[in-house]
């Protein structure tokens, strides 16, 4: 946002006050901000605003690494987007201080489109995909985008972070073992498109959810 304005980003909805900010004005001050401005999505209602979203063309395919700082009231969330992927961070501390958000998406058609949006009314934890006046006040800032490899070892990196991090219940993580795939990936080893690979990951995590859940009905 160092232009001072919202080149190359699209918002709708909100008023006047949806747009980028000087973070030297106290109204809009955040700690962390880098460089002069911020975006500042405050449309007359905290909890009715807008969104910022901007799609970059002509990237190569692959799995990408969004980083971006926000901010809103303490206790909210905001989402952060990448194509059809999304990820929210909680917002601990009020709005004078950013926090640092990170997703990892796919590119498969050569395009991305980015983007934050605060948590439905009020900063609730449903994800509202661009629509305006629907997510709660929020900040924006650095957005940083960066390519960690081709699709297949993407498609296994997305499969392995969603199954290490699947809990079930009181009876904790699941116990899967996953290591030739993690192996697959660090090694960049795969020769296939990677959803065979998807598709065993989930199947073997179904399986272990049963058995886990199984073995806790027994207790």
């Amino acid at each position: 946002f160092e232009t001072g304005d919202l080149t190359g980003w699209t918002t709708a909805g909100g008023g006047s006050d949806v747009t980028v900010q000087p973070n030297s004005n106290g109204t809009y001050t955040a700690e962390g901000c880098d460089g002069t401005y911020l975006f500042n999505s405050y449309g007359g209602d905290n909890d009715h605003t807008s969104y910022v979203k901007q799609t970059i063309k002509g990237i190569p395919n692959g799995l990408y690494e969004l980083n971006v700082k926000v901010t809103s009231f303490a206790d909210r969330y905001v989402y952060i987007i990448g194509n059809g992927y999304h990820d929210k961070v909680a917002t601990t501390q009020d709005k004078g201080v950013f926090h640092e958000a990170t997703l990892y998406f796919l590119v498969e058609d050569g395009s991305a489109t980015i983007g934050a949006i605060g948590g439905n009314k009020g900063g609730g934890t449903e994800f509202i995909h661009y629509w305006a006046d629907q997510g709660c006040f929020f900040k924006a800032d650095h957005f940083r985008l960066k390519r960690i490899c081709d699709v297949p070892h993407g498609r296994l990196k997305l499969a392995l972070d969603e199954a290490n991090a699947t809990t079930l219940d009181a009876f904790g993580q699941i116990n899967l073992d996953l290591s030739s795939y993690q192996d697959a990936y660090d090694n960049k080893s795969l020769t296939t498109d990677g959803k065979a690979e998807v598709t065993a990951i989930y199947d073997a995590l179904q399986v272990a959810a049963k058995v886990q859940k199984t073995a806790g009905a027994d207790m």
